[in-house]
């Protein structure tokens, strides 16, 4: 009796960590076999729950993805957010911040997180359900949402120029979300050093304060 006891203790767990477990599982497959090859039952066999289970967090296996593509913009956004929270911080401390610093920043911890998230990019990379392209948007858009206020605050403190930080954001987004993507989920561009480099001085030049660019 006290050994099933035990038994059970180890398998109750969270509502969280269960869609966790559901998620981890489904990454490892959608890697493995591809989305398309990939059931629901596979999905919950690898988590170690009931098919039933699955479908009490997701309602299909295209939100199961949904799940994987926000967890890793949502990542990726708080690399962002450290960043920006102290930028502002010593900015009104009365620090003086040159803008290739942030930029500097921010890029290596997007390639950092890029390797470390390289699974979950790859997944993103290469599925994308038709059936449910507008709430991936939608995800992108929350993403793009915070890019947008950054850019925003940089500006009115004189750290970035931006005339329009909500299309910059979009571009920033494509140019630099995709282009680690691709070097994740496909090895192209092979050299990620010389992609980061790339990246800070397009971002220098685009981002540049008007006294520095009017230079």
């Amino acid at each position: 009796m006290s050994g099933t006891a035990v038994d059970r203790k180890r398998i109750i767990k969270s509502a969280d960590e269960r869609r966790q477990d559901i998620v981890q599982a489904a990454l490892g497959l959608f890697l493995e076999k591809g989305f398309g090859d990939t059931t629901v039952g596979d999905i919950a066999s690898a988590a170690g729950v009931a098919t039933g289970t699955v479908y009490l967090y997701f309602p299909s296996k295209d939100h199961i993805l949904i799940a994987l593509h926000d967890e890793f913009h949502q990542g990726m956004a708080a690399q962002i957010m450290e960043v920006a929270t102290d930028m502002i911080e010593r900015m009104e401390s009365g620090e003086a911040i040159d803008h290739h610093e942030p930029i500097d920043t921010v890029l290596d911890a997007m390639a950092r997180y890029s390797v470390e998230k390289r699974d979950f990019a790859e997944v993103c990379m290469r599925h994308l359900p038709a059936t449910l392209a507008g709430s991936i948007a939608d995800v992108e858009q929350r993403f793009v949402t915070l890019l947008k206020s950054v850019l925003e605050q940089s500006t009115s403190k004189g750290i970035f120029h931006a005339s329009d930080p909500e299309m910059f954001a979009h571009l920033i987004n494509g140019a630099m979300t995709w282009t680690f993507g691709g070097w994740a989920a496909f090895g192209h561009p092979e050299d990620l050093d010389r992609l980061v480099r790339a990246a800070k001085e397009f971002l220098y030049k685009a981002l540049a304060p008007e006294t520095q660019s009017a230079s």
